[in-house]
């Protein structure tokens, strides 16, 4: 699979920010990828966590007490659009197709075999 191939996921569980400093959470799961204009499906599951603020909030809750500590939250967990993410194919790819993208990730691949392939004819005579 080509670098940067565009998929899809579905948001299994999330959880949003909490009291006392609490971060948000999410977690995801590969569903599909596009290759040559059709999805393929694919497996991956992924859990990103946002970041806590629990130091903030315990001085928070010594300095001004309780109910003004249960203000502090942390930060939410954020997926940076154009991340990427490793998945394992859900199916098997067929050797035409695996060839058709090997050969364009590399334009001069067909261009060198066939050149190897004039260099052995020519030794073979």
């Amino acid at each position: 699979m080509p670098r940067g191939t565009p998929g899809h996921a579905v948001v299994t569980w999330r959880t949003g920010t909490g009291p006392y400093g609490k971060s948000g959470k999410v977690a995801f799961d590969l569903v599909d990828i596009e290759i040559a204009g059709r999805p393929m499906p694919v497996s991956g599951h992924y859990r990103i966590d946002g970041k806590g603020e629990g130091l903030l909030a315990v001085a928070t809750v010594v300095l001004f007490g309780l109910i003004v500590g249960s203000q502090v939250t942390g930060h939410d967990a954020v997926v940076a659009h154009g991340s990427e993410w490793m998945a394992m194919p859900g199916q098997t790819l067929d050797a035409a197709y695996a060839k058709a993208q090997a050969d364009a990730a590399d334009p001069y691949r067909s261009g060198r075999a066939a050149g190897r392939a004039a260099v052995l004819a020519s030794a073979v005579r």
